[in-house]
């Protein structure tokens, strides 16, 4: 998996910096030279200066000019893949557009009346559409994977600029950056290096339908009803412990005997993730196997689901047994 600027020493960033800022210089002066961009992009590369002007800056703390030169690196590396008269077009449509709502994001970032606090959750974001990013140009990534990352990705960044965007309902806004906030800690369990690979595949899938949720939400030819069933979905899993069902679900759980680890496990995973994903994903955790076995005794139909399956494929039977 790729380093993240985030994981790395203050020595190692200081060195990468030293290493990645000159070139990233010329690779972007050479965007603005030869205008190298497609229309829609005709912002990127002033962004990417400014951004680089940041990187550069003393003033501004070193994680944060790690992250960011790590941005600049993967946008510029993702404009070489649009440029590419060889990319399927496609694939480079849908990088275009991620590029584009990058960009506004770093013009969030870079606009030194963004509160700090917004400017800090958007740059922690972005981070990790970075590293997902090169997942994605990865050519060891399996194709499957790569759709699924490559549409997250999409929505996350459409996502934050809906967030900022001056007609967003204070609620909303909340909603939508609690979301984007589950997937992007679920991403980075994704792509930590002690996730078991089935694990990996499990949450892979989840992101793919916590991405579909989002796409029904901004997808303009999505059907009013529909739209607002997702929309009711995405509150639903953004309201964690206030959501009754999960109340039921714990309560059910206790019935089946299970121990405080177990439990803890559960809420843990469900604030990370929502409900049912991080739900179901606590539950599929080694120290709640007894309670699996016992509310499969019980004919449980989600216990039994979970027992022989990866709890990504049971989400369906998430409702507790009246």
């Amino acid at each position: 998996m790729p380093e993240d600027p985030a994981e790395q020493k203050p020595a190692e960033q200081k060195e990468e910096l030293k290493k990645l800022t000159p070139d990233l210089k010329k690779e972007v002066e050479a965007l603005a030279e030869q205008e190298k961009v497609p229309e829609e992009l005709e912002g990127t590369a002033e962004e990417l200066t400014s951004t680089l002007q940041i990187v550069e800056d003393s003033n501004t703390p070193l994680k944060e000019r790690a992250t960011l030169a790590k941005i600049v690196r993967q946008v510029t590396d993702t404009l070489e893949i649009i440029n590419d008269p060889e990319t399927p077009p496609q694939e480079r449509a849908e990088f275009t557009e991620i590029v584009r709502h990058v960009t506004v994001i770093l013009e969030i970032i870079n606009d030194p009346e963004t509160p700090p606090k917004e400017r800090a959750e958007f740059t922690e974001i972005v981070r990790h559409v970075t590293v997902i990013l090169i997942i994605i140009h990865n050519p060891e990534t399996p194709p499957e994977e790569r759709e699924v990352f490559r549409k997250c990705v999409q929505q996350m960044t459409e996502t934050l600029e809906v967030i900022h965007g001056p007609k967003t309902p204070p609620k909303e806004r909340k909603v939508f950056m609690k979301a984007v906030q589950q997937m992007t800690e679920t991403l980075e369990v994704i792509h930590g290096p002690k996730t078991p690979p089935k694990e990996r595949k499990a949450l892979t899938d989840v992101v793919g339908k916590m991405t579909e949720t989002l796409e029904m939400i901004h997808g303009p030819k999505t059907p009013p009803k529909e739209r607002r069933e997702a929309a009711r979905q995405l509150g639903q899993q953004t309201g964690l412990i206030n959501n009754p069902q999960f109340w039921a679900f714990m309560a059910e759980v206790k019935r089946y005997g299970a121990s405080a680890e177990c439990v803890n496990k559960i809420v843990h995973r469900t604030r990370q993730m929502g409900w049912p994903y991080g739900t179901l994903w606590g539950l599929s955790d080694k120290s709640c196997a007894a309670t699996l076995i016992e509310g499969a005794r019980q004919g449980n139909e989600l216990y039994k689901c979970m027992q022989k399956y990866q709890f990504s494929t049971c989400i369906g039977f998430s409702k507790p047994n009246e």
